[in-house]
């Protein structure tokens, strides 16, 4: 799976469960300036597909035809970093709220069923963390995150040709 169809699926894992009004949106997006004046849940690749074992190779004969349907597999791990900003208000969910929930969403069956229909699972989650930081308000605001590890493959297919001439031992010798 590539990194923007990856992003796509654990977004709708998260909308799916979160409380209504909450963004999730992809951080350091290059068409995005600015950040939402909402409770948001960012998300941010900070370790690439990194391969996982070795590529996997099957080729499988098509029904009806001589062909054969070539198939390339390979695991991928893959480490984002979700982390949430919420202006503390009185009576709604902080930011830290919002990031255990994005967290919880991830690790319960019905966020571990939306991403199993792609074939991508989650390894762990690790590394919370909280930032402190001082906003254009000039107040101090939170900022807590955490990273999960995500275990998905990709396929690449094409087709392999049948056999037209079979050459050996006297016939190769011109």
């Amino acid at each position: 799976m590539l990194e923007q169809p990856l992003f796509a699926l654990v977004r709708a894992a998260l909308l799916a469960e979160l409380p209504e009004g909450v963004a999730v949106l992809q951080k350091n997006n290059p068409v995005t300036v600015g950040v939402a004046s909402g409770p948001t849940i960012y998300m941010e690749v900070i370790v690439p597909g990194q391969r996982v074992g070795w590529l996997s190779r099957q080729d499988r004969l098509k029904l009806d035809t001589t062909e054969f349907d070539h198939e390339e597999l390979q695991w991928f791990a893959t480490t984002l970093q979700i982390s949430a900003l919420a202006r503390l208000v009185t009576g709604e969910p902080s930011a830290a709220d919002l990031a255990q929930t994005a967290a919880d969403i991830l690790q319960g069956d019905a966020g571990l069923a939306v991403l199993a229909a792609q074939r991508v699972r989650p390894l762990r989650i690790v590394t919370s963390r909280t930032v402190y930081f001082l906003n254009d308000s000039q107040q101090y605001e939170a900022n807590p995150s955490f990273d999960i590890t995500l275990m998905h493959v990709q396929i690449r297919g094409s087709l392999t040709p049948r056999v037209e001439t079979i050459l050996g031992g006297a016939e190769m010798v011109n």
